[in-house]
């Protein structure tokens, strides 16, 4: 879900980080055509049940893979998004393809669990990675289309001058979720909020725009709905009060809110966070050991800089980045060695090595004796 997230609000900064983190994911896109459309959940009441959110997302997932290749992003407890896959045979008829489907799958979702579910669906697009603009054009439809109807298919238009828009903020947001720095995020959301006010932005958008920055702490930070939870306990409605806001300046107000509720959270716990992100990546490397890894594809796959991640893994774990993953291999090496049934140059082979020389030269360099002293090192120990 971080993934499409992150790709939903164009927070993936490159084209390259796309494909690498696609393709670890095992994301597929190999279709001509992408459109999201946004579902809303209408609440029967204001209190969200855990369960039958959960059931609603199953459900949706089985029953809309019956009739399109998709994949069904949690957002909140309101809001789902799915990614269409479309042909180039399907887009010609895309909206009435989205209409069928969605009409059939909302009357199964409430037969079964007596759930309303709003849809919009956004823009049809021919790269997936600019899924954001069909996302947030089915956003934007369904903020501002206040109407009975259960599903709207947006419509290509020129952009609103009026529209607000996180553009310009999204380097900002981007770095700050990245290296999960409280105060970046608490100036960055203070320059929203106060662009709404300054703007004068309706309230609908406002809302729209307070919801998003919501949900991005919600998924991109670690543990981020139950800190924001726990933070929220005493007001009532929680953090889905942003939902019974009537003003911009209460939107406004809300932002404020969050990003001191951000800063006092992260500030506590950035240390733990950034040491398990370290420990995620250790056991990335472990798992790909076969592979030749370097640190600019580790970074990209994880949707940090470089130079943030060398620094961050060196305080975390003692080490370089390169200096553990040489480490791993060569304990690796090690291990297969004292099988005895593999020769130097298949253990290089099998630990991601250009070739047995190289291997050579590495297992030296760390342990003081060649792969072969190694072996007869062992030889000499068993006999």
């Amino acid at each position: 879900d971080k993934f499409f997230v992150r790709l939903f609000n164009g927070l993936i900064d490159s084209r390259e980080a796309f494909e690498v983190q696609s393709q670890e994911l095992n994301v597929v896109f190999d279709e001509s055509w992408y459109a999201v459309c946004y579902l809303e959940i209408v609440p029967q009441n204001t209190h969200a049940n855990v369960g039958l959110y959960t059931g609603t997302v199953e459900m949706l997932k089985e029953t809309l893979s019956r009739y399109l290749t998709c994949y069904v992003t949690s957002l909140d407890f309101h809001h789902l998004a799915v990614t269409c896959c479309l042909s180039e045979q399907q887009i010609s008829h895309y909206a009435t393809i989205i209409r069928t489907v969605m009409t059939q799958t909302i009357k199964v979702i409430y037969n079964y669990f007596s759930v309303d579910l709003r849809c919009s669906a956004g823009i049809p697009v021919d790269d997936p990675f600019r899924i954001n603009e069909s996302f947030l054009s089915a956003r934007q439809l369904l903020a501002s289309e206040e109407t009975d109807q259960r599903i709207l298919i947006a419509e290509r238009q020129q952009p609103s001058p009026h529209a607000f828009t996180l553009d310009p903020f999204k380097g900002r947001l981007t770095r700050a979720f990245e290296e999960l720095d409280g105060k970046e995020l608490a100036l960055v959301i203070e320059d929203i909020a106060s662009q709404l006010e300054e703007r004068a932005i309706g309230v609908l958008q406002a809302i729209e725009v307070s919801n998003n920055i919501l949900y991005l702490a919600l998924t991109l930070l670690p543990d981020g709905r139950a800190m924001i939870s726990s933070a929220f306990t005493e007001e009532e409605g929680g953090y889905r009060q942003i939902y019974t806001c009537v003003s911009t300046d209460q939107c406004s107000a809300y932002l404020r809110r969050l990003a001191t509720i951000l800063v006092e959270q992260l500030q506590s716990r950035t240390q733990d966070y950034r040491a398990k992100v370290v420990a995620n990546i250790q056991q990335y490397i472990k798992e790909n050991l076969d592979r030749k890894l370097n640190l600019g594809e580790v970074a990209l796959l994880f949707g940090f800089s470089q130079n943030y991640l060398s620094s961050m893994f060196s305080r975390y774990s003692g080490s370089s980045f390169v200096e553990y993953i040489t480490n791993m291999k060569v304990s690796a090496a090690k291990d297969l060695l004292a099988q005895g049934d593999l020769k130097i140059y298949e253990v290089a082979d099998r630990l991601g090595f250009e070739n047995s020389f190289y291997f050579s030269k590495v297992f030296k360099k760390v342990e003081g004796i060649s792969p072969s002293q190694y072996q007869q090192h062992l030889l000499r120990r068993d006999s």
